[in-house]
């Protein structure tokens, strides 16, 4: 798990790679990361298509 500490809090992100534009998926209070997987999936489904 990769993290960057701003203002002495840990923030965990993951990068999927690739050289097109950076998407930024930010969840809400009482959620996970695990909200995003349809989403990215649905992402990279579409960018390989191209």
């Amino acid at each position: 798990m990769a993290t960057v500490t701003v203002n002495d809090t840990p923030i965990r992100y993951e990068d999927s790679g690739g050289d097109g534009p950076v998407i930024l998926f930010s969840h809400d209070f009482l959620m996970d990361h695990t909200m995003f997987d349809v989403p990215i999936a649905a992402l990279t489904d579409f960018v390989s298509g191209l």
